[in-house]
């Protein structure tokens, strides 16, 4: 098949017109790289099991066909195993590409010595235009030029020259050699069997290329990964560097492993960020799995059954997706696409970045609870306190928590705070459900009742 499909992979096994096995991966085992392997196999003399839903492979006809089949299979494999590698090549700096770049200009942002190769023999107070001529003290302290490799957005005009109404932009990234800006891409391109990479800096296009090779000879033992990206994308770009200023290339190794550590750093920092922001998501989420269980009325909830059971499958038992695709029958893609679906509708309204109230919100919440309170003996102060831990907590603001809105996101905060005011400060439900803004204190005793027994059962 020109697109592989896990439903569609293998082999429709006949005999005389009627479906004997459907879609059998006969002679392979499955393997994402086998998934554009199809075909129809008739084997009318070969005869079948008494309910007509399996061959006899026991039978000499079936051994001396599969002996045949194997070698016609063969080079079928070999083909498919290749393309699915150029494929993974092709498809891989699509993925990685943003950001690997966006990563790396920060790397050599942060290598002193790569600075010196971007703006050589001038002092550390002079910088050049984008021309490469030297700018007086003023101009270059107006200059961004102090920047080894960077962002910029430029806005894309239309064929004729002129700005179309619809503006778009347009990120360009450049790097600065012996102090000329150039912009900076890489591809990959089929070159020699025995070069990893090519690296160039093409002077009428302003541009530095690094060409990855898709025929390297090493891509036949390891698929292509970030470190494999970085290994070689880093050295190319050193090597342009040495090239430009006429250095030696006994530097690039030390330069190389130098940018690499840079970069590593950048990644795993992004990493750390992911996994926090991951983490966010999934408390929502468990969130939405806890009020749903006492949920009534389904009105108003915007998941459809198969996210909420892909959500329940992987959050309440744990399971990855491969199995959760074959518990409910689907691919391992459509689960993950199910999974994020729905962790996706369920943080829609949550910023991911930490939303702190603002010190004038802060003053008018303290006054009201010291009017509001004060003649029933509540230190404001310490619910103060409360509320605003639950909300920092959380990711919330602290006038969402107090408001009336009645997101997903916002329940689960409440009740913890409702509980926490009924333990650290012993306050009655009524009093809880005046601060919470509710008009029942009875919403405050299921909630304080709920969070209570999520304790105990851990």
């Amino acid at each position: 098949m020109k697109v592989g499909s896990v439903e569609r992979s293998g082999f429709n096994l006949y005999r005389y017109k009627r479906l004997i096995k459907a879609h059998e991966k006969l002679g392979y085992i499955y393997h994402p790289s086998k998934m554009s392997i199809t075909g129809e196999i008739n084997l009318d003399p070969i005869p079948v099991t008494h309910n007509k839903r399996e061959f006899v492979t026991e039978d000499p006809l079936y051994v001396e066909f599969f002996k045949k089949f194997e070698k016609i299979l063969k080079p079928i494999l070999a083909e498919a195993q290749k393309r699915h590698r150029e494929e993974k090549i092709k498809d891989l700096p699509k993925d990685i590409r943003e950001t690997l770049k966006d990563n790396l200009l920060q790397a050599l942002n942060r290598v002193d010595d790569i600075r010196e190769l971007a703006f050589p023999d001038l002092p550390k107070d002079i910088r050049r235009s984008k021309k490469g001529d030297i700018l007086d003290n003023q101009e270059s302290r107006e200059s961004d030029e102090e920047q080894v490799a960077g962002i910029e957005i430029e806005k894309i005009k239309n064929q004729k020259g002129r700005t179309p109404k619809k503006k778009s932009d347009r990120r360009v990234r450049f790097i600065n050699i012996n102090g000329r800006r150039y912009r900076f891409d890489y591809v990959w391109q089929k070159l020699d069997s025995d070069i990893a990479k090519e690296a160039y800096l093409d002077k009428n296009k302003s541009t530095i290329m690094v060409i990855l090779n898709s025929g390297y000879n090493l891509l036949n033992v390891i698929k292509p990964d970030w470190l494999y990206h970085a290994f070689y994308l880093t050295e190319g770009i050193i090597e342009v560097f040495l090239k430009e200023n006429e250095k030696s290339f006994n530097k690039l190794i030390f330069l190389r492993d130098k940018l690499i550590k840079q970069l590593a750093d950048i990644i795993s920092e992004d990493i750390e960020e992911n996994a926090k922001r991951r983490d966010s998501r999934a408390i929502a989420a468990q969130t939405y799995l806890l009020e749903n269980r006492h949920k009534k009325n389904n009105e108003d909830d915007k998941l459809n059954d198969n996210e909420k059971e892909v959500l329940g499958l992987r959050l309440e038992k744990g399971l990855h997706f491969q199995k959760i695709a074959l518990y409910m029958n689907l691919s391992r893609q459509r689960a993950h696409q199910l999974y994020s679906s729905a962790l996706r509708k369920i943080n829609k309204d949550t910023g991911l970045k930490e939303q702190k109230p603002k010190k004038a919100l802060k003053k008018t919440l303290k006054k009201s609870f010291d009017s509001k309170y004060s003649d029933i003996g509540i230190d404001a102060k310490q619910i103060d306190q409360i509320l605003s831990v639950v909300a920092e907590r959380y990711n919330i603001r602290l006038e969402d928590l107090l408001g009336k809105s009645r997101k997903k996101e916002l329940v689960f905060p409440r009740h913890l705070a409702a509980y926490l005011l009924r333990e650290k400060l012993s306050l009655s439900f009524p009093q809880i459900a005046k601060i919470l803004g509710k008009k029942d204190h009875t919403s405050t005793m299921y909630a304080y009742r709920k969070i209570k027994e999520l304790i105990r059962e851990r």
